[in-house]
């Protein structure tokens, strides 16, 4: 799982572009000079020899030591995390937000846990999960990992070593839910070029899709656009009174539009 997510998913260009998925406003700075380009960036992804030493993630100093390798970031334990689903828990910064992960003494006394979660009611053993918002759950090994915050680029990085979250609060409000980073590009790139604020730009819609071509069916006069289907997102914008059709690559690293 996690070389498919390094081989797939941190192909990016610099250690600040694996960051900058994160927000719209960072996404507009790495893609500034990707804009209506067809290049692909080099692949910055670690050695076999790197992914074949990570062990498997059973504990948190095994998540700690894949999240750095997938981030190219020191992580560590921030402090304690509150108590729930029966045992203590830890907090750990994943790109910039808190994280808490809740370490059991064994797999099955996890899988046990997780069984008597509602994620309908949001309630563990009938109670409340008090203190969360709108929180992701992820299981894996003897972990139970939960993110209650909204940043895609952190969201990212673990469903990319995880896999899908167990549960997301479904009566969570549109704006709060991450993106995908192709979208946060989407918008950074046209926040970029109508000079305007990201958080004035309003999403209308956003769906995968696969392009003809390299220059994912909008080339510019004078394009060269590699052959060959491209998959990515078609994302919809409006601007004040302007509805953009923006096109991307799966990360947003090649960004086109049209009104």
């Amino acid at each position: 799982m996690l070389e498919s997510f390094l081989l797939q998913r941190m192909r990016i260009e610099g250690r600040a572009v694996k960051r900058a998925v994160a927000s719209a406003c960072a996404a507009a700075f790495f893609i500034g000079s990707l804009i209506g380009g067809c290049a692909s960036p080099p692949s910055l992804a670690p050695t076999q020899a790197a992914l074949t030493a990570m062990p498997p993630i059973e504990t948190t100093d095994n998540l700690i030591a894949a999240l750095a390798l997938a981030t190219d970031e020191s992580v560590r334990v921030e402090g304690a995390a509150q108590p729930q689903f029966g045992v203590t828990g830890e907090i750990i910064q994943v790109a910039g937000e808190a994280v808490a992960v809740y370490a059991f003494p064994d797999s099955a006394s996890r899988a046990t846990a997780q069984s008597e979660i509602d994620p309908q009611r949001l309630t563990f053993q009938g109670q409340p999960l008090a203190g969360w918002q709108h929180p992701r759950i992820w299981s894996v090994g003897r972990l139970l990992v939960v993110y209650d915050g909204s940043q895609g680029g952190t969201f990212l990085v673990l469903s990319g070593l995880l896999g899908d979250p167990m549960m997301a609060d479904a009566s969570a409000p549109g704006p709060d839910e991450p993106y995908p980073p192709a979208v946060s590009a989407a918008i950074g790139a046209l926040a970029q070029a109508e000079a305007v604020d990201p958080g004035q730009i309003e999403v209308l819609s956003y769906s995968a899709a696969t392009w003809s071509d390299g220059c994912l069916g909008l080339p510019s006069e004078g394009d060269s656009c590699a052959p060959g289907a491209v998959s990515g997102w078609q994302v919809k914008l409006k601007v004040g009174g302007a509805t953009f059709e923006v096109r991307t690559d799966d990360l947003g690293q090649r960004v086109r539009w049209r009104r």
